[in-house]
């Protein structure tokens, strides 16, 4: 066996042999210039740059930004038009069913309406909110009727989680 002390002396020993002759070379190597600067070509580069600057430049046409970018066919944006004013759009209130609940043989819904943070219980004919009642109740969904338009909300299915090796 040889001497601890001994190895870290000869380690650091070759360490300085590798490592010092190329730091020495890397600083030699930066301070060598890549190529010489032709001074007649950049005296070129600014002569064309103050020749470019002594142009007048033209103002800014305002009036293009006005311009629409793209337009919608004829054929489509009539359609469309037609569409919207044939039938008005009815804006339901935000609500959220979170369960149905059967009451007997009937179904009843809870309902939670999170602009008055409240849960309502309504069955079919109840009303719910302003303007709003339950038109139909069954064991996946309600029907809820506003300004003469239905909308049906349904139940999100859990999803099941599976734990162990798939087999």
């Amino acid at each position: 066996m040889t001497d601890p002390i001994e190895r870290i002396r000869r380690r650091t020993l070759l360490t300085r042999l590798v490592a010092g002759p190329l730091i020495i070379a890397m600083a030699l190597w930066s301070l060598v210039p890549l190529q010489r600067p032709d001074l007649g070509s950049i005296a070129q580069a600014h002569l064309e740059n103050d020749i470019a600057q002594t142009a007048p430049i033209e103002p800014l046409d305002l009036a293009a930004f006005d311009a629409p970018i793209w337009q919608e066919p004829k054929d489509a944006q009539a359609t469309t038009l037609a569409d919207t004013q044939a039938r008005p759009t009815v804006r339901f209130p935000d609500l959220e069913l979170i369960a149905i609940i059967r009451d007997g043989e009937q179904f009843r819904a809870a309902l939670y309406l999170p602009s008055i943070d409240q849960l309502i219980i309504a069955g079919i004919g109840e009303p719910v909110g302003a303007g709003l009642s339950v038109s139909e109740v069954t064991a996946d969904a309600v029907e809820l009727e506003h300004a003469g338009h239905a909308r049906r909300f349904e139940l999100k299915k859990p999803q099941t989680l599976r734990l162990g090796a798939a087999g």
